[in-house]
């Protein structure tokens, strides 16, 4: 069922009223504009447990598939994804999104793959996580990881292969034992996430650094 404006027998309006129904009887499918009979511009409604919710705003091209500047909801209605769109596909600069609302992680896609290059990445409570290289969704090349904290405490710096720390890199572990804190770094050659060869072993307490030098 279509409520709107017709041209030449066919939905046509450049108005957000236009309003096409679900065949099935659950309400609202498309609310938007169309051009010569298909979905130019609007807000699309998907059907979750016999419930209309909200899940996809944006720009379509004129195969009705998403294109341009788009944004997609979870079920819950909080936003999925935020970006650029060409056939469908996550395409160009986007920012996905937990189920809660919080940002997961911001890169450039390609046919719905984020591309090798550059990431930035979150913890579910929004806390940073990871900002570096990555490459099939694998940490790869430059890039630092931390820990989960507001502080933005660095959990390792250096070089990733396919996720684990590889070649030179700086880790870092907080620990509390006996209600002293102190830091347990490794600096040096790392080989497929274990640390290998020469490198420089720092363990800091409160209130002094040991240095130790060796493998």
């Amino acid at each position: 069922k279509y409520k709107g404006t017709f041209k030449n027998g066919k939905y046509h309006g450049n108005t957000t009223n236009n309003s096409l129904y679900n065949k099935d009887g659950y309400g609202l499918e498309f609310q938007g504009k169309f051009k010569d009979g298909k979905k130019l511009e609007g807000t699309e409604y998907k059907v979750y447990s016999n419930k209309v919710k909200l899940y996809y705003r944006g720009t379509y091209d004129i195969n009705e598939k998403y294109n341009g500047h788009g944004k997609i909801y979870h079920e819950c209605g909080n936003l999925k994804y935020e970006g650029y769109f060409k056939n469908g596909l996550y395409d160009g600069d986007g920012k996905v999104y937990y189920t809660n609302g919080n940002l997961y992680y911001s890169t450039k896609f390609n046919e719905g793959e984020p591309l090798t290059g550059d990431v930035t990445m979150y913890y579910e409570n929004g806390n940073l996580c990871y900002s570096g290289h990555w490459n099939k969704n694998l940490y790869n090349g430059f890039g630092i990881l931390y820990w989960n904290h507001p502080d933005k405490i660095i959990k390792y710096e250096g070089n990733f292969y396919n996720g684990k720390y590889h070649g030179e890199g700086t880790s870092s572990k907080s620990l509390d034992l006996t209600g002293n804190k102190y830091v347990i770094e490794f600096k040096g050659r790392w080989d497929m996430g274990e640390f290998r060869g020469i490198g420089l072993k720092i363990i800091c307490y409160p209130n002094k650094k040991i240095h130790y030098q060796g493998a």
